[in-house]
This record gives structure tokens, sequence and C-alpha cells, in this order.
């Protein structure tokens, strides 16, 4: 499976995960749930791809690449400190692996 595909899949399944419509990642809204859906698969888009950062703002939202550099450090520090937050990237991760393994 090629990046781009990965990366569409993980923005796919992370906003089912997060019951947010999938144009909503890519979009410019600050709403809480929203902007963590969009950290969460841009730390995902990083992690399973090895993407540089500037491709992933390219591909989720047109965001700059330092600003992907900072939403993947949010979502490490609070798998860290946050135990419920690391259940759910947990979970989350193994839905994506699932999806991305049987894609190719």
């Amino acid at each position: 499976m090629n990046k781009f595909a990965t990366v569409i899949t993980i923005k796919t399944l992370v906003a089912e995960c997060c019951n947010i419509p999938i144009i909503a990642i890519d979009g410019k809204t600050r709403i809480p749930e929203v902007n963590e859906a969009r950290e969460i698969a841009v730390y995902f888009a990083n992690k399973k791809t090895g993407m540089k950062h500037s491709e992933i703002s390219n591909l989720i939202g047109f965001r700059s690449r330092t600003t992907t550099n900072r939403m993947i450090s949010v979502v490490k520090g609070l798998i860290e400190v946050d135990k419920n937050f690391r259940k759910k990237i947990e979970l989350m991760e193994m839905i994506i692996d699932n999806a991305l393994n049987e894609n190719r």
C-alpha cells in the first residue's frame, strides 16, 4: 500500500473512531473533539508511514510542518500522562493496523 493511501485510511479510521466526519479532520475548525482527532490522525500518519512532517501537513489540511510536529508531540505527551487516552490510542492503533494489513 502506498503512503498516500495509508494516510487516507488513517484519517478515515480516526474520524470513525472519534465519531466526526472525515472532512472535519482536513478543516480548520478548533472544536476540541475535532482538534484531538486531527492530532491523532497526524500522529498515526507519522508513526505508520514515516513520512516527513511537511508531507503529512500537505495531506492533512495543509498545515505547516511545525504544526504537524507540535501535534505529534501533544499526542505523545498525552500518551505518557493520561491512562485513558493511552488506552484510546492503543485501541485505535489495533484498528488501524488491522485495516492496513487487510489492504496489503
